[in-house]
């Protein structure tokens, strides 16, 4: 903010402000306050070291500020300075700072100083009672009790004692915010509009071809600003929006190759059709030679003998049948590969398209129908009910009797768990139920079930109250103490191995974490199966 600018701000809000009696202090945490006056005609002073941009303006914009609790640095200042009278406003010579004396005995100091502005309180003494900001500071830090001190002069700026002075000149007529378009036509995503935006505080130019004048030069400030920040968060949905479509075109990439990948693997079927006709046509001069069955090629005028790789345990015949499904099932994954491609190079189109189209957007409108299109592929590409790569099993009772004696229950957010039983049945459920992504819980030390947290959205933790109720789970299903505290430990199934020789439901966990609970009994709302 220029130093002219911040002294006209000054002078527009001491004209308005000073004299009036505070009635409370609104607290953005972390970036400001505003003065709010018991006259309602009078506007809130609003003073914000924080970002995105330091401010100091006398605006009609009633802020939507957050009551912070008596113990908060907001809550001191609403007590010191409430019924107090705002008596004036000072800048200190050739610096951007301004100073708000509020009663006899209280200050706020306002630095805009770039990266470093803050807000400082301070009494009688010109001592630090709070700071808004923990940030350095040219000069030196500042902090509580400490007495308060300008920073070092910049190189060039006049010699001498600083002191505080009135705000330069009167404000202009008629401030406002110029530009080429009045605000209301100007898009967010329009690069052009950032740097035709900016504040006058002295009127339209010759220049601006359209000047749309506020009442108050604080009002054309903080309405140039808002403008700003929403063209910030236009220009990162869309450059959000162009991540997600280069990902979706890396995942098309990444498919094509695995169908290529299908397409060779599958490309030999005539060659197997042929080996099964070559041992049907010479099954009485087959010979054997351990993996080996050597017939004579009917395909061959000279009968040049064709060695084909069989499994031993099957005759001769068996061998044909089991060459002549292989070819069947190769040709059809043939089929299945020149549909799916031909799927894939629609999809590839579609999202060039889209890429092209979100390469041209020059309207914030246009953004929403790429990310509805978005939003749709991605609701396509999920599978039905089971969660992402998890077949759906058919409505009623599972088939496999070991299924039916997992327990399972909701817990708090609609999160699903699965709790198992003896050896067997844990290792089916962590080895065979459960998904790579899913959460595993078992009580350290102690035998007992292990415990499965279903995440089908793949998250990568678990909320604090959901492993927390998990864990008591996992301690109450073991023999582990009821009475006492004890370690549960969790990890994601993919980090959970099955060593050589173990023993039913014992497992090897290369990566866990610990947490410390006692035993509680399950919701009542269990799920029946």
């Amino acid at each position: 903010m220029q130093r002219t600018l911040l002294s006209r701000l000054a002078e527009e809000a001491e004209r308005l402000c000073a004299g009036q009696v505070v009635r409370t202090v609104l607290c953005r945490p972390g970036s400001g306050v505003a003065l709010v006056f018991e006259d309602a005609s009078v506007p809130a002073l609003d003073i914000a070291p924080g970002p995105p941009r330091p401010r100091f303006a006398a605006t009609g914009i009633r802020l939507r500020a957050v009551e912070e609790s008596h113990a908060s640095l907001a809550g001191h200042l609403r007590r010191a300075l409430g019924g107090c009278h705002l008596l004036r406003l000072r800048l200190l010579r050739g610096e951007r700072i301004v100073r708000a004396d509020i009663g006899e005995d209280q200050a706020l100091i306002l630095e805009v100083l770039g990266t470093a502005s803050n807000l400082y309180w301070t009494d009688a003494a010109g001592r630090v009672r709070g700071r808004f900001r923990r940030i350095g500071r040219p000069g030196g830090v500042l902090r509580r009790g400490d007495a308060w001190r300008p920073p070092p002069p910049l190189p060039g700026a006049p010699s001498g004692e600083p002191s505080w002075e009135g705000p330069e000149g009167g404000a202009a007529d008629r401030p406002g915010v110029g530009s080429r378009r009045p605000v209301a036509e100007l898009d967010p995503l329009d690069p052009l509009a950032p740097a035709e935006v900016h504040v006058r505080a002295d009127g339209p130019a010759d220049e601006d071809a359209v000047f749309v004048p506020a009442e108050r030069l604080g009002d054309a400030l903080l309405r140039r600003e808002f403008w700003l920040e929403r063209h910030e968060r236009a220009r990162h949905r869309w450059a959000r929006l162009g991540v997600r479509v280069r990902s979706a075109a890396a995942r098309l990439s990444r498919l094509g190759a695995a169908l290529r990948r299908e397409e060779s693997e599958a490309a030999g079927d005539e060659g197997v059709r042929r080996q099964a006709e070559a041992i049907l046509a010479g099954l009485r001069d087959a010979r054997r030679d351990g993996r080996r069955l050597i017939v004579p090629d009917p395909y061959d005028r000279d009968g040049s003998p064709v060695v084909i790789a069989i499994d031993p345990s099957l005759s001769n015949q068996a061998s044909a049948e089991r060459l002549f499904r292989r070819a069947a099932r190769m040709k059809r994954v043939q089929r299945e590969v020149v549909r799916k491609k031909h799927g894939l190079e629609a999809r590839r189109a579609a999202l060039q398209a889209l890429a092209t189209r979100l390469a041209e957007v020059t309207r914030e409108a246009e953004l929403d129908d790429i990310e509805r299109v978005l939003e749709e592929k991605r609701s396509t590409r999920r599978a039905p009910a089971g969660g992402p790569g998890r077949k759906v099993r058919p409505a009623g009772r599972p088939k496999d009797r070991r299924a039916r004696r997992i327990r399972r229950y909701r817990l708090v957010g609609d999160w699903h768990v699965l709790v198992g039983g003896n050896g067997p049945d844990n290792d089916y459920l962590t080895f065979r139920l459960a998904s790579s992504h899913d959460f595993w819980l078992h009580a350290a030390d102690y035998p007992g079930a292990h415990v499965v947290v279903r995440n089908d959205r793949r998250r990568a933790e678990l909320p604090d109250r959901v492993l927390r109720r998990a864990a008591e789970l996992a301690a109450y299903f073991s023999r582990a103490p009821r009475d006492l505290p004890v370690g549960v430990r969790w990890t994601q199934v993919k980090h959970v191995r099955k060593g050589r020789g173990l023993p039913a439901g014992a497992v090897l966990l290369p990566r866990f974490s610990t947490i410390v609970v006692r035993a509680a009994k399950p919701p009542g709302d269990r799920l029946l199966t």
